[in-house]
């Protein structure tokens, strides 16, 4: 169940293993043995998944409610918006 969750939390954020690794900092390796369920995700990860990116615990637990909690998941959308932005200005490609 929970590698379902972690796949599905990477695709609604367009992250892949490498960038939700950097971004909630944890190995890159951890978070694949997770998704593989080799590795049952450790009390860290969750947290991190929730402060970090405004996962809603009780989704990620229980698979009820909403994936995120409303306002932190604006608040990450939008901070991930920016960080293409700004990628694209540096490759050049937007203004």
């Amino acid at each position: 169940m929970y590698n379902e969750q972690i796949k599905k939390i990477r695709t609604e954020l367009d992250l892949s293993i490498a960038k939700l690794a950097k971004k909630i900092d944890i190995p890159e390796r951890t978070i694949a043995g997770y998704e593989r369920g080799e590795r049952m995700p450790s009390l860290e990860f969750l947290a991190r998944l929730s402060t970090t990116l405004g996962v809603n615990a009780n989704w990620f637990l229980t698979g009820k409610g909403n994936m995120f909690v409303a306002q932190e998941y604006q608040q990450v959308r939008a901070e991930l918006a920016d960080e293409v932005r700004s990628i694209l200005r540096e490759e050049g490609l937007i203004k």
